[in-house]
């Protein structure tokens, strides 16, 4: 008998075959795959980022806007700290005033109490100080942050000791897939134009249309305006979108997609495992803009995150 036909020879090459299939579908494999795509890595380092943030979607706990000239007062007492527009409990309790001037684009605080609100180490105490954009105000173990533009301003708090921040267990996504990785054409805004968008708290923000991005994904043609936020020394294409996976599986108030600035060429890559979801889609507190009409797509975009389910008040 011919040694290649041998029952015994059959069965072992049989077995060899199973076996290093088997292997090469192993999670350790799988996982070492993932690890290797940088998509993969971009997602667990923002997992960890989000762990560690003291300021972030997940220990934001009040906000309130700031209007023009009419001042806000934020409130510590008891170990709790309040936002309103009117001034909260008797003159010894712990009170900070916080006042906007939309015309210089200022922000100004002062306090009663130099010992409970600090700029830093610096004290805010009875005389009158500016603060910028960004900047980060200490109450005890909260932290406010200041956000302004050339139409809106707001205050925000955290405590960055919330449970929801210690349970956080990471971010949901779809698998990543190449069928997501696709070519659009540019077809560039010959006299870009200033678009206002609404946002979730009800505002506004303003964006730049620069151009409409044409691809074609699970063999539907797709379009979507890109935008370019109006702030200084900011620059890279925003495309807030929604899809058929929108309010299902995906958060309601739609995702978005970062990209580099556009090249010279005729065509960009988007990957769409890149979609994320803005930060209103964990919190309230947030003020994200609400995707234009013009970018609802007509196909389920399954890749980049999912709905995280679980909301933070």
């Amino acid at each position: 008998m011919n040694r290649l036909l041998h029952p015994f020879y059959i069965f072992t090459v049989v077995l060899l075959f199973i076996t290093t299939s088997c292997e090469k579908s192993t999670p350790e494999n799988k996982q070492e795959s993932e690890i290797s795509n940088p998509v993969i890595a971009e997602r667990a380092e923002h997992n960890q980022q989000i762990k560690d943030a003291e300021i972030g979607p997940f220990t934001a706990i009040s906000q309130l806007s700031l209007h023009d000239e009419e001042p806000l007062y934020i409130t510590h007492n008891n170990h709790t700290l309040e936002l309103s527009k009117t001034p909260i409990g008797s003159g010894d309790i712990p009170l900070m005033q916080v006042t906007w001037n939309m015309a210089q684009g200022k922000i100004t605080a002062f306090s009663n109490n130099s010992n409970v609100f600090k700029k830093g180490t610096q004290p805010i105490g009875k005389e009158p100080v500016s603060y910028a954009m960004g900047d980060t105000l200490y109450a005890g173990k909260f932290l406010i942050q200041i956000y302004y533009g050339k139409s809106s301003a707001r205050l925000m708090v955290f405590n960055p000791i919330l449970t929801k921040r210690q349970e956080f267990d990471g971010l949901k996504y779809y698998p990543y897939s190449d069928d997501y990785v696709v070519t659009a054409d540019i077809f560039r805004i010959a006299n870009p134009e200033i678009v206002t968008m609404a946002t979730s708290l009800g505002l506004e923000k303003r964006y730049v249309r620069a151009a409409e991005l044409r691809f074609t994904v699970k063999d539907t043609l797709c379009s979507l305006n890109m935008f370019v936020p109006v702030v200084d020394g900011i620059n890279y294409g925003f495309i807030p979108f929604t899809d058929l996976t929108t309010g299902d599986e995906t958060y309601g108030g739609g995702r978005y997609l970062d990209i580099e600035p556009l090249p010279n060429g005729e065509t960009v890559t988007l990957d769409l495992n890149k979609v994320y979801n803005p930060y209103c889609a964990y919190t309230t507190y947030y003020n994200c803009p609400v995707p234009p009409t013009e970018n609802s797509l007509p196909v389920a975009i399954r890749a980049g995150e999912k709905s995280y389910k679980t909301e933070v008040h």
